[in-house]
C-alpha cells in the first residue's frame, strides 16, 4: 500500500497517505522484532484485518481527493502543479520575513522563565506527595505519574501551565517561520534556531518526547509544502533521499533512546530493544484488545472524542465528562506494554467496526482536502488563511503519521485547544515578524503575499 500511495502522488514521500502507511510499515516491523526477541504470541488475523483494512481505507479515500483535486487544477486554473515563474521567483525574493531581534531575545528569556517556575512547581508537587527522588530521571518518573494521570490533588499552577502551552505553540510558528526564510532566503536564521532549540527543551520538562517528535514533523511538511511552492512538485521519493533518511531515522532513534533520562523513562534496555518496543507495543495491543468481548462506553465517542466531552463538562459541570482519557495498560510475559493500541482502537470501542470505517473516511478525506488546498490557496486567495492553515495542517498530520502508536487527530478538536493554537499561532506571528501585503500578479487581479502570514490590516 506504500507504494500504492507513492504512485497516487506521483513519487511524493510526504503526502498524507505515504506517510501514514510509513508509519504502520516500521510500527509492524517492530512488533515482529518484539514477537521474535520475548516469544510474544502471533498476531491474530482480526489484527491484520482491521490494519490492513483500515489503512486501505486512507488510502483509497486518498486516491479519490487526488484526482478530484488534479482535475480541478486543470478546469479551473488551466494548469496542474506548476511553481513560480521567474516574475514571482523574483517577488518571493525580495520579501523576505524580518523577525525580531529583540522579540527574538524577549522571548528567550521568557521560555527560560517559564522553564523556571515549571520545574521549581515539579519539585513542590512532587515533594507534596511524599515521593522521593534521587536524580532528574526519577523526579520525572514520579511527576508524570502524579500529573498525567492525577495520583496527586495538587495540580500545576493554571498560569504556569497555559504559558508552558503555549511555548509549545509557539513552537509551531518559529518552524514556519525558519523554513520559510531557509526555502526561500536560502538564510539560516539563528536566533530562530536558538528559540526552537529552547522550545524543544521546554517541551521535556512535560515528560513527554512526543512535541519533540510533532516539530520535526512540521519541519517535513512545511519544507515539503514550500519546495512545492517554489519548484511545482514535493520532495520526491529517490533512492539518495532513501538513503538519508534512513540515516536521519537511524540518528532519530539513539537521540529518542537518548532523551529517556530527561523524559523520566526507567527502561533501561538497549537502544534497539527499546525503539522496537517503543514503536510496535502498540500492535501487540491492539491485538489483546481485540480479543475482549466489546463493552458499550458509557458516553458516546468517549475515547474518540474526549477533547469534545471535556468542553461540555466545563460549560455544564455534568462530572460524567471529566475523566482521565488514558487507556488501561497490558501486559504480555510479564512485560508492562504500556496503553497505546493505534488509532483504530479508539474507532472500535466507540463505534464498532462499521465506526471504524466511517472515522477513518473522515479522517482521509479531511486531511487530504487540507493537504491539496494548502497547495492550491496560494494561487487564488488574499488573506492570512494560508499561514494558518499550514500551522493547523502542522497539528494534525501528526495525527495521521502517528496513527500506528495512538489516536491523536479527533482529540485535537477541543473548541478550547484549537482556540489556544489560534490565539498562539496569530501572536507568535505578530510578535515575531514585521510582514507586509504584497503583490504576487502584476496583471490581471492583484492577490496578497499568501505565503507567509502576514499581519492583517497593514
Amino acid at each position: 500500500m506504500t507504494v500504492w500511495a507513492l504512485v497516487t502522488h506521483e513519487g511524493e514521500i510526504f503526502a498524507p497517505s505515504v506517510l501514514m502507511c510509513i508509519g504502520f510499515f516500521i510500527s509492524v516491523v517492530a512488533a515482529m522484532m518484539n514477537a521474535a526477541q520475548w516469544d510474544l504470541p502471533d498476531i491474530r488475523w482480526i489484527t491484520v484485518a482491521v490494519i490492513a483494512g483500515g489503512v486501505f481505507i486512507f488510502v483509497f479515500v486518498d486516491m479519490l481527493v487526488h484526482m478530484t483535486a488534479k482535475s480541478f487544477m486543470l478546469k479551473r486554473l488551466g494548469h496542474s502543479w506548476r511553481g513560480l515563474d521567474s516574475e514571482e521567483a523574483r517577488e518571493i525574493q525580495i520579501r523576505r520575513i524580518d523577525c525580531s531581534r529583540v522579540m527574538i531575545i524577549l522571548l528567550s528569556l521568557m521560555i527560560i522563565v517559564i522553564a523556571f517556575f515549571y520545574v521549581r512547581f515539579v519539585f513542590v508537587i512532587v515533594r507534596a506527595s511524599d515521593r522521593s527522588a534521587d536524580n532528574w530521571r526519577e523526579l520525572m518518573s514520579q511527576f508524570r505519574l502524579l500529573h498525567s494521570y492525577r495520583q496527586s490533588d495538587m495540580r500545576m499552577p493554571f498560569v504556569i501551565e497555559q504559558s508552558h502551552q503555549m511555548v509549545n505553540i509557539l513552537g509551531y510558528v518559529v518552524v514556519y517561520l525558519f523554513i520559510y526564510d531557509y526555502v526561500f532566503q536560502n538564510h539560516t536564521n539563528m536566533g530562530l534556531l536558538i528559540l526552537a532549540f529552547l522550545i524543544t527543551m521546554d517541551s521535556f520538562l512535560s515528560a513527554s518526547r512526543m512535541t519533540m517528535l510533532q516539530y520535526l514533523l512540521g519541519v517535513i511538511v512545511t519544507y515539503d509544502f514550500f519546495m512545492y511552492w517554489k519548484c511545482g512538485s514535493g520532495i520526491k521519493c529517490k533512492l539518495s533521499l532513501l538513503i538519508k533518511l534512513m540515516l536521519a531515522f537511524l540518528a532519530g532513534c539513539i537521540a529518542f533512546s537518548a532523551l529517556r533520562y530527561f523524559a523520566g523513562r526507567m527502561n533501561d534496555s538497549d537502544t534497539v530493544s527499546y525503539i522496537a518496543f517503543y514503536l510496535g507495543q502498540s500492535i501487540h495491543n491492539l491485538n489483546l484488545f481485540l480479543q475482549d468481548t466489546r463493552t458499550e462506553p458509557q458516553l458516546w465517542g468517549k475515547e474518540t472524542f474526549s477533547a469534545l466531552h471535556h468542553i461540555v463538562y466545563y460549560l455544564t459541570g455534568d462530572q460524567q465528562f471529566y475523566y482521565m482519557d488514558h487507556k488501561e495498560f497490558r501486559f504480555l510475559q510479564g512485560i508492562n506494554m504500556g496503553n497505546v493500541y493505534t488509532v483504530f482502537r479508539s474507532f472500535i470501542n466507540d463505534f464498532g467496526y462499521p465506526g471504524m470505517i466511517v472515522l477513518t473516511i473522515i479522517c482521509s478525506l479531511t486531511c487530504n482536502m487540507a493537504y491539496h488546498s494548502i497547495r492550491s490557496i496560494i494561487w487564488k486567495r488574499k488573506r492570512i488563511g494560508y499561514y494558518l492553515s499550514i500551522l493547523y495542517y502542522m497539528l494534525f498530520i501528526s495525527g495521521i503519521f502517528f496513527a500506528f502508536f495512538a489516536e491523536f487527530y479527533f482529540t485535537r478538536l477541543g473548541l478550547s485547544l484549537i482556540t489556544k493554537y489560534l490565539l498562539g499561532f496569530w501572536g507568535g506571528e505578530l510578535a515575531l515578524a514585521r510582514l507586509k501585503f504584497g503583490k504576487f500578479y502584476k496583471g490581471g487581479d492583484d492577490y496578497g503575499a499568501v505565503a507567509v502570514g502576514y499581519r492583517p490590516g497593514i
